[in-house]
Formats: C-alpha cells, sequence, structure tokens
C-alpha cells in the first residue's frame, strides 16, 4: 500500500502554496537521525465540528471551500501517515461506490483530533485556544480523506507554569504539550479565517 510523506496545497495555476510533512524518524547516509514530523493541518468538516467522528461520508467534502466564514466546520487535526488505497481494491471492498467515492477515498489520512475551534478568540490577544481531544484519557484519532484538508497550520504553544515545558525541545514540543493557540499571522487565508 503506497504510503506519502508530504501534502502540497496548490493555487488555481498549480503553484505549489503551501505543504504538509508527515515522516517518521530516520536515519541518514552518513548515520545522523532525522526526526520524526507529524505536522498540524486545517481540515475542512463540511458539518458543525462537534458532529465528527469516524470517517466522512463523501458528500461532506467541498473541494475549493471558501475560507471567508467563520471557524465553524473547520478543525485543527495532526497528520500521522497519508496512504493510498487502489480504485481496484476499494470497488472490490465496497461495491456499491461510484467510480467518484472511489476516487475520493483512494487517498486517506489517519490524523488525531483537537477539540473544536472555539466560537470565539480569547479576549486578550484575539488568538483560538485548542487542545488535544480526549476520550478516557487516550487521544481520539480517525482515518479521513486527504481532499478534506484545507492547509497547514501553525501553532502556539501555550504553557501553564514556569516548571512545564523544561525538558521540551522544537521536535517533542508538539507531542509534550496538550494546549495550543492557532497563529492567526501565518498567512494570509488563516488571517482571514480567523479574524
Amino acid at each position: 500500500m503506497p504510503v506519502y510523506h508530504k501534502i502540497k496545497f496548490t493555487d488555481s495555476d498549480g503553484t505549489i502554496v503551501d505543504s504538509a510533512h508527515i515522516w517518521p524518524e530516520q536515519v541518514d547516509t552518513h548515520g545522523w537521525i532525522i526526526p520524526a514530523c507529524f505536522d498540524m493541518v486545517l481540515l475542512h468538516t463540511g458539518q458543525q465540528p462537534d458532529n465528527v467522528h469516524g470517517m466522512f461520508p463523501s458528500d461532506h467534502l467541498e473541494s475549493g471551500s471558501s475560507w471567508l466564514h467563520p471557524p465553524t466546520g473547520h478543525r485543527i487535526v495532526q497528520v500521522w501517515v497519508v496512504f493510498q488505497i487502489p480504485a481496484a481494491a476499494i470497488l472490490q471492498i465496497f461495491p456499491t461506490q461510484s467510480l467518484h467515492a472511489a476516487h475520493v477515498l483512494a487517498h486517506l489520512a489517519y490524523i488525531e483530533w483537537f477539540n473544536p475551534i472555539p466560537p470565539m478568540p480569547d479576549r486578550n490577544h484575539g488568538m483560538y485556544k485548542v487542545s488535544r481531544s480526549l476520550s478516557g484519557g487516550h487521544r481520539q484519532a480517525s482515518i479521513i480523506p486527504v481532499d478534506s484538508i484545507v492547509s497547514s497550520v501553525h501553532l502556539f504553544l501555550r504553557v501553564a507554569n514556569s516548571s512545564q515545558g523544561e525538558d521540551w525541545n522544537s521536535f517533542t514540543v508538539l507531542e509534550h504539550c496538550h494546549t495550543f493557540y492557532i497563529n492567526p499571522f501565518s498567512d494570509i487565508d488563516t488571517f482571514l479565517l480567523l479574524s
């Protein structure tokens, strides 16, 4: 089964404008360890954010969806693997699926959820706070179509007290930190969505 290590986002001209990286820890040809990288992305759910569980039906996807609306219907997720199911295998497993559904389901991502983006930002700095979505102490995860991923997203970590984060570094912070703020200034599209 093919596995991919990068999601590329293009504009209407086909120019690459953004990307998300997904790769496990590796060792290069010189024996140096290349740390794992599992990027955070913005997901368009096509529905109210608190109704999201499991795999999305294909009719919930809206390719080319507009950014110019409140963040309702969007979630922050962390991508752990992107893989492809060949169309012939999909039609064998799900014989009632149409060719369009087979195309949508061909590229899938295993993701971990963050809680829904709150309706209002923090009144002091105007940024939205998000935390990992947990159930029984475990992270909530799903398999979703890659087509529902809108863009990469930049998060600021939220440190609760001065002793928290003493052993964190740039490679471990995404795993150790639980709560983040969405950076609305990373690009114009994120700014328009969150302003």
